[in-house]
């Protein structure tokens, strides 16, 4: 339950909140995507309220009863959708504060006045506090990323689905993903990462890039990352051939079990791929045609929308068996009716104990950020590549010098909220999954000795109760 202070503060907002809040749709996702309402209560709010100030009561109603997190949560999702008059009714004592946060970001998405795809500058740190964390990254609080090379960047990159449309399974080529390919290339290269790029994958060429680089050494590393860009469906990214990968396999991958090496390090996954086949208008889902098109802008939607249902996810736990648990594999009638995040919270929340013990979770230390919500497909501008992978890249490469991860994508939902389609004003909501248990800087410039690899340590199959 909500504690009793950040009840009364909600109920002395009520009505200023009433007839302040812009748009109460945005704010529910904004929610939904923490966790903090499930799929269910949101429909229910969205669909079982026509009025505005309706589907807000209902969720006010609601607020309190969604645990001790909420107020904070609720407050937060007003000032990502720029609702600033409404997150001070709620935290007076702040006002004003979070307003400067927003100015050093562009106003309009994608702007090529200040963002270009094909030379991407990261910042240095300079800033002495940053510096005292770079010395202080051994701490128990912020994970080191001092080595002269932080890590593997694995970026597997899907343009040309011409073997899927022989298969009779439509999926269009990926027209912009170019753009993509070359920003995160360049951004990762810049932050000191070795990249490793896999081109038109199929789904079995995917889970065995992932084996691989699993199976590699990663003790001279600090870190793991690694991007897929494809075609997807909720829970999935497609493969060139049409075959279907579950992102949760793709995560599972990289475990503590599969990948001992990078244990008690930070694993980071970032997913270029719709995730169903609505449209987001803000306040109405509309669908559109089976295969991806150019939008009149330029704006293609790369979207698993009309795809044959020929190409079954079980195809390629086959080719993960090695890789995956027991109970890795669901079915597609199984996986529709489950929430993305939730469904990769079956995956990533296990109990994270304290390393200095000897054990830590096998799901511990793992990132996801997706481009899009559960249902909904992801932007690709034919000539600027997608909103998200160049907000990614836009945001890392002038934040990252002195912003922790979790803050730099909170830059980059923000600026992906801000993007809209010219014709038909279609909208995009990005997030992020985090079961990382310290901060994460990259510290752009700066490397140092690092002692002798840490020793490997041990997991221990536990019995299951």
């Amino acid at each position: 339950m909500m504690e009793k202070e950040h009840k009364d503060r909600l109920q002395r907002a009520w009505l200023p909140l009433l007839n302040t809040v812009g748009d109460v749709i945005r704010v529910i996702d904004g929610l939904f995507t923490k966790n903090i309402i499930t799929r269910l209560m949101k429909e229910r709010i969205v669909q079982g309220n026509a009025v505005h100030s309706d589907k807000l009561r209902a969720l006010m109603d609601l607020l309190p009863r969604r645990g001790p997190e909420a107020f904070d949560a609720f407050y937060d999702v007003l000032i990502e959708q720029e609702e600033f008059d409404a997150a001070d009714y709620l935290k007076p004592e702040l006002k004003g504060q979070h307003k400067t946060r927003n100015d050093d970001l562009p106003k309009k998405w994608p702007d090529r006045d200040v963002h270009d795809p094909d030379h991407i500058k990261v910042s240095l740190v300079a800033d002495k506090e940053m510096i005292q964390n770079f010395e202080n990254a051994y701490s128990d609080e912020i994970y080191p990323m001092c080595r002269a090379k932080r890590g593997i960047f694995l970026l597997i990159d899907n343009q040309n689905f011409y073997a899927a449309r022989a298969a009779g399974i439509k999926l269009a080529d990926r027209d912009g993903t170019e753009f993509d390919q070359t920003a995160l290339h360049s951004l990762f290269e810049a932050l000191d990462f070795k990249v490793e790029i896999k081109d038109n994958c199929s789904a079995k060429q995917i889970a065995d890039a992932l084996q691989e680089v699993a199976r590699k050494s990663h003790r001279d590393f600090d870190c793991f990352a690694c991007a897929i860009l494809s075609h997807g469906e909720q829970g999935v990214v497609f493969g060139v051939d049409g075959d279907k990968i579950l992102i949760k396999d793709i995560i599972g991958a990289m475990d503590g079990v599969r990948c001992p090496t990078l244990i008690g390090k930070p694993k980071l996954f970032f997913v270029q791929a719709c995730q169903g086949n609505k449209y987001d208008k803000g306040v109405s889902v509309v669908k559109l045609g089976d295969a991806a098109g150019d939008m009149p802008t330029g704006d293609s939607v790369s979207t698993g929308d009309g795809v044959s249902t020929g190409a079954d996810v079980s195809t390629v736990a086959d080719h993960m068996k090695n890789m995956t648990m027991q109970d890795a594999v669901q079915h597609k009638e199984e996986l529709d009716v489950m929430d993305l995040y939730n469904l990769v919270d079956n995956v990533l929340n296990k109990q994270c104990d304290n390393v200095s013990n000897g054990k830590t979770g096998t799901k511990c230390d793992i990132f996801l950020a997706m481009a899009t919500s559960p249902d909904y497909v992801s932007i690709r501008n034919t000539k600027f590549g997608s909103w998200f992978i160049q907000a990614v890249a836009y945001v890392f490469s002038k934040f990252a010098h002195k912003n922790e991860l979790l803050h730099l994508m909170i830059k980059v939902n923000r600026l992906v909220s801000r993007a809209e389609t010219r014709e038909g004003g279609y909208k995009q909501v990005s997030g992020f999954n985090s079961k990382l248990t310290k901060e994460l800087y990259f510290f752009p410039g700066l490397k140092k000795q690092v002692p002798s690899p840490r020793p490997e340590t041990s997991i221990e199959p536990q019995a299951q109760n």
